[in-house]
């Protein structure tokens, strides 16, 4: 969407100024034929005026083409999750393991967000950052059991789980 809603912005933001320009004409003409001399608009106050209105619509318009996006958003807040996890495990690290962070595999673009190497054992942290009550639902009956299915504020989230096999190995 950037390539044409720059002009657009733009053009928008011009069109703004100038209409404010050719309404302080139509004001300032208004008023010179109906007798009013004493009063007119300023040069100076229509140009302030102009700018005003180009900046605030331009603001507008290019916060609505450029402005954050609902996947912008849900990365933030994983971040600021991570970070947030990252951090406590800093803390709580001492002689007894090492932490790890955002680790890259070689020639891959996804990541691992936490690494733990302690003397029992290497364990992969993935952080999610969701609210409620997080559950394990085990499907099927005690003759036949299913997959367990993990559940947080009673909606199945067994996708949060999908990547471990893969960051494990």
């Amino acid at each position: 969407r950037l390539p044409i809603s720059i002009p657009v912005v733009v053009a928008s933001a011009v069109g703004a100024y100038l209409g404010v320009q050719i309404l302080a004409g139509v004001i300032n003409h208004s008023l010179n034929k109906s007798g009013h001399t004493g009063f007119t608009v300023n040069h100076g106050l229509a140009h302030l005026l102009g700018l005003v209105a180009a900046v605030t619509i331009g603001t507008k318009l290019g916060k609505e083409a450029w402005g954050s996006r609902q996947t912008t958003d849900a990365w933030r807040v994983g971040a600021d999750g991570e970070q947030a996890v990252g951090r406590r495990l800093d803390r709580a690290a001492g002689p007894r393991f090492y932490v790890l962070h955002d680790r890259r595999p070689p020639g891959d673009k996804w990541n691992i967000d936490h690494v733990v190497v302690s003397t029992s054992g290497v364990y992969v942290i993935d952080t999610k950052v969701a609210q409620g009550r997080v559950e394990v639902k085990r499907t099927g009956n005690f003759l036949r059991p299913g997959p367990s299915q993990l559940m947080v504020r009673g909606r199945i989230r067994t996708d949060f789980t999908e990547g471990m096999d893969r960051q494990v190995r």
